[in-house]
């Protein structure tokens, strides 16, 4: 099968989840013998037999006009080069992507799949953070105006009739979807990861704890910090690393952590080897405050499941998905930054519960979330047509 696979954004060192899981796919697809070209805006070291066309001469990921303009370029690429495929299947960050993809790319017969990372705000999530559109206008006012409730009525009528699939990974996208477009068009489909050759063994002494991703205050990292203050009259030697994904305002982290005295016992860290971090720490901690990159399942949680690293997560988006509580992670609430430290130094000294939440995630990732097991259901909705 000839597949072309375009992205309308893409970090080159594919630190970024999204950037990721387009690059596994095609390299999956590719590997088992499938004829596939990606779309991308800036150059990357693709697969082996793998085609690349780079489709924009600026990039910036974090830059909003550099997507619009990533739009439409590719959208003039698709409408030439669509012939030459039989399936053309996009990876988009919004709704408001697939509306404005949708207006520029033409009508034709090649079946046109649209995989949505981040369908939309809806009001039940955004009802919990409006207070950070005015403390934080520049990283949550977007998400308000471009990517919540407010219009997706209207996107949703304008693009039902353009995509043959809208892909999402997690039913809570699906159900946010399903009120604005007809269910048939909408398929599930998990991540698909690599799974991790390194496997989480012994533990530590004291808790080695982690924490990867943005420092922003919808990421709950300050809540995540303040716990930390008070794991440490229990554990003294304990020990968070906090790997920065570059965005978010890491001199507000490092303040925090000198107001508390945290100095020695949290570790800073840019980029990181993600699978080796995880086997190194004892808890991988994730203290979400709100659904903003939720919706979706959390590479990062998989990542943690591939190595059999216990998971506390707060109760949020698509993440009940994938934690039973006490079977395959710990449910934390990040208002409460004592109750989380509370129940880390219960599950340190549960050495039988910390085996289980392990065996568990690792049992999970082996049935759901294998790329080649995920690249199969791409194929299997490929050939619907």
């Amino acid at each position: 099968m000839k597949i072309c696979l375009c992205i309308t954004r893409l970090k080159s060192d594919l630190s970024e989840a999204i950037s990721k899981n387009f690059f596994r796919l095609a390299e999956e697809l590719t590997n088992q013998g499938h004829d596939v070209t990606m779309y991308s805006p800036v150059s990357i070291d693709v697969p082996s037999k793998t085609k690349l066309v780079v489709y924009s001469k600026e990039h910036s990921y974090q830059s909003k006009f550099s997507v619009l303009k990533n739009i439409k370029e590719l959208s003039k690429r698709i409408n030439k080069d669509h012939s030459d495929f039989d399936a053309v299947h996009i990876h988009a960050g919004f709704l408001l992507e697939a509306y404005l993809l949708g207006r520029k790319i033409n009508k034709f017969n090649t079946p046109l799949y649209i995989t949505l990372w981040q369908p939309y705000l809806g009001f039940k999530e955004f009802s919990k953070i409006p207070h950070l559109i005015f403390l934080k206008p520049k990283d949550y006012l977007y998400h308000f105006v471009l990517n919540s409730f407010l219009g997706v009525h209207f996107m949703g009528n304008k693009v039902k009739n353009k995509y043959n699939k809208i892909i999402v990974s997690s039913n809570y996208q699906k159900e946010q979807l399903t009120k604005i477009l007809p269910e048939k068009i909408i398929k599930t489909i998990p991540n698909g990861l690599i799974d991790s050759e390194i496997k989480k063994e012994s533990f530590n002494e004291q808790p080695n704890i982690i924490y990867i991703g943005h420092f922003t205050s919808y990421k709950g990292t300050d809540a995540l910090i303040k716990s930390l203050y008070f794991i440490k009259k229990e554990y003294p030697e304990t020990k968070l690393t906090l790997a920065y994904s570059g965005y978010g305002s890491k001199p507000e982290i490092i303040k925090l952590i000198k107001k508390l005295k945290l100095q020695n016992n949290v570790i800073l860290k840019n980029k990181i080897e993600v699978y080796s971090e995880l086997a190194k720490n004892d808890f991988l901690i994730i203290p979400y405050k709100a659904t903003i990159g939720t919706s979706h399942y959390h590479n990062v949680l998989l990542e943690a499941m591939s190595v059999g690293v216990p998971i506390f997560a707060s109760k949020i988006g698509s993440i009940p998905e994938l934690i039973n509580n006490e079977e395959t992670g710990i449910f934390i609430n990040p208002k409460k930054p004592h109750l989380i430290a509370k129940k880390v130094i219960n599950t340190f000294a549960n050495k039988e519960l910390i085996e289980k939440l392990s065996e568990n995630e690792k049992r999970l990732f082996q049935e759901k979330f294998i790329i080649k097991r995920v690249a199969q259901q791409h194929l299997n909705i490929y050939g619907e047509q």
